[in-house]
Formats: C-alpha cells, sequence, structure tokens
C-alpha cells in the first residue's frame, strides 16, 4: 500500500543541522569583523581629521599675531617704557624639556569700527614728562584710563600708560622717568597706538593665550609641543636660534614656528612617540598619533 504524501516529508538531520549554524557562524563573524576593520579605519580618520585641523588652526592663529609684531614701533622693533627700559615686539621663551613660549607686542586703533584710521598726536611732546601730563591726540575714540599706548615717529617709540579717563581730545598720562623722549621730542603729527600684547604657551595640551596681561584662555585643544626658532640680518645666513639675544631687528625678521598636535584618545593599534623637535628631545613610545606642522613667519614690521 502506497503511503500518503505528507507521511513521506523528510527533515533535516543533526547534522546538516550543525553545519548550517557553523556556516551562519562563519557569516555573522565575517560580517562583524568587516564592521569592526570599519568603525575603527573610520575612527582613525577622524582622528587624523582632527589633527590636521588642530594643528592648522593653532598655526593660523599664532601667525597672525606675529605678522603684526612691533607695527608702530620703533626702528629697531623696540619702544622705551615708563621706566625707561626697552621693550622688545617678541619675547621668547625657550625650554628644551617642555614647549616655547612667547610674549608678542604690536599697535592696534583703538577705535574697532574706524580701524583704518590712523590717531596721530596734534601737539609736540618734549622731554619734561616726568610729572605726567596729557597728550593731545585727533581721536581718543577706544582709550581708557589704565591702557598702554605708543606713540611713534618711525623710528623712536615710547610707551606711555594712560592714569585718567580720555578727556577731549586729551589722553591723560602717569608720570615717567626723565628723558624717555628721543632728543628734540615728538612734533605733532606722530602716530599713536594702544599696545597690544599677546602671549602663548602650551598648558595640559591645549594652546593657550593671553591678552594684555589677562587671563589665560584656551585656543587650541590637543595641542602638545610648541617649538620656535629664530633668524635674523646679523645672524649667519640659514642658522636658526633657539633663544636669540637680544631680539631686535637686527637678529629678528623670521621666525619658524614648529607645533605638535597628539590626538585626544590613545590608538592600541598604533605605537609612536613625541618627536625630537628643534632643542626639545623626543619623548617615550606610546599609543598616540600626531602631526607636525612647521612654518616661517616673515616678521614684516621688524
Amino acid at each position: 500500500m502506497k503511503k500518503p504524501f505528507y507521511s513521506r516529508r523528510a527533515g533535516f538531520s543533526l547534522v546538516e543541522l550543525m553545519v548550517a549554524i557553523a556556516v551562519g557562524g562563519l557569516v555573522v563573524t565575517g560580517i562583524y569583523n568587516i564592521f569592526t576593520i570599519q568603525n575603527q579605519t573610520y575612527a582613525t580618520q577622524n582622528s587624523v581629521t582632527d589633527l590636521q585641523q588642530n594643528v592648522r588652526l593653532a598655526m593660523s592663529v599664532l601667525s597672525s599675531d606675529l605678522r603684526m609684531a612691533g607695527f608702530g614701533f620703533s626702528s629697531s622693533g623696540s619702544y622705551t617704557s615708563p621706566s625707561n627700559t626697552t621693550i622688545y615686539a617678541v619675547s621668547p621663551t625657550n625650554s628644551t624639556s617642555t614647549a616655547d613660549s612667547i610674549t608678542i607686542r604690536y599697535g592696534i586703533n583703538p577705535d574697532p569700527n574706524n580701524p583704518n584710521t590712523i590717531v596721530t598726536s596734534t601737539s609736540a611732546m618734549t622731554n619734561s614728562t616726568s610729572g605726567g601730563s596729557a597728550l593731545q591726540v585727533s581721536n581718543t575714540t577706544g582709550f581708557a584710563s589704565g591702557d598702554y599706548v605708543i606713540i611713534s615717529d618711525g623710528q623712536n617709540a615710547v610707551c606711555l600708560q594712560l592714569n585718567g579717563a580720555p578727556s577731549g581730545n586729551t589722553l591723560p598720562y602717569a608720570a615717567t622717568a626723565s628723558n624717555i623722549i628721543p632728543s628734540g621730542g615728538f612734533p605733532a603729527g606722530n602716530n599713536i597706538f594702544k599696545l597690544r600684547q599677546v602671549g602663548y604657551r602650551v598648558s595640559n595640551n591645549i594652546l593657550q593665550s593671553q591678552t594684555d596681561n589677562g587671563t589665560w584662555q584656551d585656543v587650541v585643544n590637543n595641542i602638545e609641543d610648541l617649538q620656535l626658532a629664530y633668524r635674523g640680518t646679523a645672524t649667519p645666513v640659514g642658522t636658526w636660534l633657539d633663544n636669540p639675544s637680544p631680539v631686535s631687528q637686527t637678529t629678528l625678521n623670521n621666525i619658524q614656528l614648529n607645533i605638535l598636535a597628539r590626538a585626544g584618545v590613545p590608538d592600541s593599534r598604533f605605537t609612536g612617540q613625541r618627536p625630537a623637535i628643534r632643542d626639545h628631545a623626543a619623548g617615550v613610545s606610546d599609543q598616540y598619533r600626531r602631526r607636525v606642522l612647521t612654518s616661517t613667519v616673515r616678521t614684516r614690521n621688524l
């Protein structure tokens, strides 16, 4: 007797089922491995992109201020302070064990609404300044008590500190050391600038800046090192100095910036170390990715 159709249906054997599970497991494992590799590659690409963006931003910020260094100062890139001390446009701080730092100084027009309008003196200024007086200028907008002011004739520059609020077209300034004004004084028509002083340093892998002796502010994250080198007309051709002195225009008219960015998190698949830059020796091996950007800035005002 022939069996009904439904009674002749066959199922999977145990061996077939185990083979199917094994094959399926291999497929799932392969897909997971591909996903993991792609995810790691994406994370690495993101980290490298962040490194490049950070180091370029840091270079842009520093270069912008360095190109302004010495604007409105004397022909040697300096000014005479109220205490009769010579202050240079650039003050480098060199270190062989940590990041370098730098202070940059230049003159600015204090009126943000008219940045291209130069303020000038409207009366002569002589050496009799030890008791303090009032400087007559063409415009006092943007000046305030406590500001440092630069008066320059192109060859000489003197710094004065305002000790009161502007009144009319006068800037009252505090007493200074005697005879800081150049021989012959400053005639009317000389340029008047507000002094801008900006410092840069690296602290806890963050590039920080300080404006006019204020608080330090974070600028760019994940910056591990800053190394600076200087070259001037008095140094041998092609010679870069790590710590020049003095820093007049004869020893400083080009600044080499070496900025090192480091990834925010380590990569377990990567082995590297902080590279040696200038006089800062290399660090120990670790798992951080890094990028170095080097650029030379011409200090055009020196």
